[in-house]
């Protein structure tokens, strides 16, 4: 509510100064009827002292008639103009806390939302990582792990380029940064350096399968780990071998 405060505030100003007008409006054209009542009071004595009534007094029945039939409903119509004014005003200052109250409750909500879907995502990357970890295959050793860290985005210790990843498939959820083709053809640009070994990689695998089961799949399986090979200098060298992962090596069509 105080952030929507900059949006909202303007509007009542404006309304309530709008309402405080209202009573010196009225006030003046009060003044006028009054002023009118007064001149019609003369034109009432001065006709009657033409029909020689000068010393007949003040023509009373007159000036009654004129205040019952002109002033006075003058005077109602006035106050009951300014009355629906008020509550026009009114119901204008009310429309716009309503507004802002279903505003900030709409942004609070889709807050939560979010926090909800985040939660539930670093839960399923965990529970990923537990099964490839149970298994003896890859397990990356970034710093927090896959759903340690924070909660503004992907854990701490990930690199930019797997940040970036999170946050591009998570919000593609929510009506995205990126739409499925464009995730297909990171997938399969990634898919081969994560099958020579390239942990990150791996790790971006991962993210997409976790993330998008219904575009790549529910599960991986773990990568198998890089194993020595000597060479013929008796120095060890490591290679990969062909990850299992449970979609084709020739990645998402």
């Amino acid at each position: 509510m105080s952030e929507l405060g900059s949006v909202y505030d303007p509007q009542r100003q404006l309304v309530k100064q709008q309402q405080e007008a209202i009573d010196p409006a009225m006030q003046a054209q009060e003044a006028g009827l009054m002023a009118a009542k007064t001149d019609a009071f003369q034109s009432i004595n001065e006709a009657a002292n033409r029909r020689g009534m000068f010393y007949s007094g003040v023509p009373l029945a007159e000036q009654a008639k004129y205040t019952g039939s002109t002033f006075l409903p003058a005077v109602a119509n006035l106050r009951s103009k300014y009355q629906q004014q008020r509550f026009n005003l009114q119901d204008a200052l009310n429309q716009i806390q309503k507004d802002q109250s279903t505003q900030a409750y709409g942004i609070r909500q889709n807050e939560l939302n979010t926090e909800e879907q985040k939660r539930q995502f670093d839960a399923q990357l965990a529970a990923q990582r537990a099964a490839a970890g149970g298994g003896g295959g890859f397990s990356p050793s970034f710093g927090g792990g896959i759903a340690g860290g924070g909660g503004g985005g992907a854990p701490a210790g990930y690199t930019p380029e797997i940040q970036a990843l999170y946050d591009k498939m998570f919000f593609m959820q929510g009506g995205g940064q990126w739409g499925d083709n464009e995730l297909k053809s990171d997938y399969n640009a990634t898919l081969s350096s994560a099958n020579r070994g390239n942990t990150n990689d791996q790790l971006k695998i991962q993210l997409y399968h976790a993330n998008r089961p219904d575009l790549f799949g529910a599960t991986v399986r773990p990568f198998t780990a890089p194993k020595p090979v000597q060479t013929s200098g008796g120095v060890p060298r490591f290679v990969a071998q062909p990850t299992n992962i449970s979609r084709s090596i020739r990645g998402i069509r």
